[in-house]
């Protein structure tokens, strides 16, 4: 009988260090898994940025980076004809930016008139059914009096 004991005591010693391995081995598994997935979605985050940029910026960050392998070259006619786009296509990304600042802003607007509107009707509805309140408490009393 003692000899069992000592016996499931060994094999219970024996799994339980077998089974801090796994689960050691397990959470590196999945920090390595959570590795990756932050990696991916970090790249897919990006790409999903640059195709959502506007074409205008595209088009000017394009510009500047020709404007710059011209200034290197030193080239100062294509420097000069560079500096023209880069203007006029920063021109676009500005009148860009504005239209959707004015946009959102008209959308604020509009938000905030929907909330002070709902917030008429409500203080309308507390108005009303404080009347009906008062009206049902006060006319059984004028009755009775």
């Amino acid at each position: 009988m003692g000899a069992i004991k000592v016996l499931a005591g060994a094999v219970a010693d024996e799994m339980g260090a077998r089974n801090r391995e796994m689960v050691e081995s397990t959470r590196g598994l999945a920090r390595a898994w959570d590795d990756v997935k932050v990696s991916v979605s970090g790249v897919w985050n990006q790409l999903k940025t640059g195709l959502s940029a506007s074409p205008e910026l595209f088009k000017l960050q394009h510009l500047q980076g020709q404007l710059q392998s011209a200034q290197e070259i030193g080239d100062k006619a294509l420097i000069a004809g560079l500096e023209k786009q880069v203007a006029l296509a920063q021109a676009a990304v500005d009148a860009k930016t504005q239209a959707s600042e004015a946009a959102a802003a008209e959308l604020s607007e509009r938000k905030a008139t929907i909330n002070a509107d709902k917030g008429w009707q409500e203080d309308g509805l507390k108005y009303r059914t404080n009347q009906k309140r008062w009206k049902m408490t006060l006319l059984p009393r004028e009755r009775k009096g």
